[in-house]
């Protein structure tokens, strides 16, 4: 899997930062064997992140473009958006989040459909679900659980690799998500 960081968004961190960003990149790709796939993933760092399906984010968020293959979409690359803004912590969360939606496309949870409803682990979601969820509903897809999952259990990972160690408040604040 080949990871391209937009070289814009490197004049905005320092160069500490940018390789830290690198590293989460790199680590992500490695723990969950994601090298094995000749996918293309750009990442970009706006100073802020439009809305999606009428969310304000905050973050970032990952989309997917497809081509057509015997009319059956599949994934030809993936962009990923990460706010700038955001504290390095944050940064590195979402690269774990965002990454855990391109694995779900790329192991084959997502099965996108022409009318634009998709199914997801042989679930199957409407385009009226998908297009104007609430809130709630958009945070509770499976597809948003796992990717919320897997980012903390990444940064547990990601620090304890590195040796740091979480104060009590951050565990007290992780505890309750």
């Amino acid at each position: 899997m080949k990871v391209r960081l937009h070289l814009d968004a490197k004049t905005f961190f320092s160069e500490e930062a940018w390789t830290t960003i690198h590293e989460a990149f790199e680590f992500y790709i490695k723990e969950h064997k994601l090298d094995v796939y000749d996918y293309k993933v750009y990442v970009k760092f706006p100073s802020e992140v439009e809305s999606v399906n009428g969310f304000e984010l905050t973050r970032g968020y990952c989309m997917t473009q497809f081509y057509d293959d015997r009319g059956k979409l599949k994934p030809l690359r993936f962009i990923i958006k990460i706010s700038r803004g955001s504290s390095m912590n944050k940064i590195l969360e979402v690269i774990f989040h965002e990454m855990t939606h391109v694995m779900q496309e790329v192991r084959g949870d997502f099965q996108r459909l022409r009318d634009g409803s998709e199914i997801y682990q042989g679930v199957h979601y409407s385009v009226d679900i998908l297009t104007k969820p609430t809130y709630n509903q958009y945070r509770n897809f499976p597809w948003e659980v796992e990717a919320r999952e897997v980012s903390y259990s990444m940064m547990k990972k990601w620090k304890e690799a590195r040796g740091i160690k979480e104060s009590f408040w951050t565990k007290l604040i992780n505890f309750w998500r």
